[in-house]
């Protein structure tokens, strides 16, 4: 169940421990489900990460993030329709991963740019980087619920984290910490065992990103309750269906 309540709502402004503990909550209702399809639809990534290893230029990291955003904006578009259903008070449905095709090419052009623009700042000094990743943190989900082109969608982001820019820039320093953290654990617990380590890898990314999309549904819901235009719960049902 949907946690009473939701979406969360601080009266000191944006809190990433609500945010956090709804993620939580709306990630453990279908973990296997929104696992499932970062798994899958990560898989080219990995391929591409494992084809690539030690060949760190630009060109190189280029092709990685296109490819990874090729196919990872199917599964972004589905995880983050299914939470956003699931704080409408709906069911996340059979049809999350067609409906999800509706909004690939948003989805993409969001993805691609943002991952640019976050890939530049964390190339320059890692922090800028950073906080670029937390102003377009809420890109995916202001795309597929105001149903806005990928730019817009960046633009919406921006917007929604006026005046809460610290706080998301903690939770999203937080969440890269323990992101970076586990992958840097198991690269070296499994560093005799290269292809081991890359199953790994591709098996913890792709598990802590889809709980890092529901987190930025969360995140966006909580925004827009501060602001003054929260996400209505039992919705009409042919929202977000198509």
């Amino acid at each position: 169940m949907v946690p009473p309540g939701f979406p969360g709502r601080s009266e000191d402004g944006f809190s990433m421990n609500v945010a956090f503990r709804e993620a939580q909550a709306l990630f453990g209702e279908n973990a296997g489900l929104y696992a499932g399809l970062a798994l899958v639809f990560g898989i080219p990534s990995a391929i591409a990460k494992l084809a690539t290893k030690g060949n760190e230029g630009i060109a190189t990291l280029l092709v990685s993030l296109v490819v990874a955003a090729v196919f990872t904006a199917i599964s972004e578009a589905a995880i983050t329709l299914g939470a956003l259903r699931r704080v409408r008070g709906q069911a996340v449905g059979n049809d999350v991963l067609s409906r999800a095709l509706d909004y690939y090419v948003p989805v993409l052009v969001a993805l691609l740019l943002s991952s640019l623009a976050t890939m530049l700042g964390i190339k320059l000094l890692i922090l800028p980087g950073i906080y670029v990743a937390a102003l377009l943190f809420m890109v995916i989900p202001a795309v597929v619920d105001e149903k806005l082109g990928g730019i817009k969608g960046l633009e919406r982001s921006m917007a929604l984290g006026t005046g809460h820019r610290f706080e998301m820039f903690l939770m999203v320093f937080l969440f890269i910490v323990v992101l970076l953290g586990v992958t840097l654990m198991l690269r070296s617990l499994l560093s005799s065992a290269p292809l081991l380590a890359a199953f790994a890898d591709w098996l913890a990314v792709s598990v802590i990103s889809a709980f890092g999309t529901v987190l930025a549904v969360t995140s966006y819901a909580q925004l827009r309750a501060l602001g003054g235009d929260p996400i209505k719960r039992d919705a009409d049902p042919r929202e977000l269906v198509g």
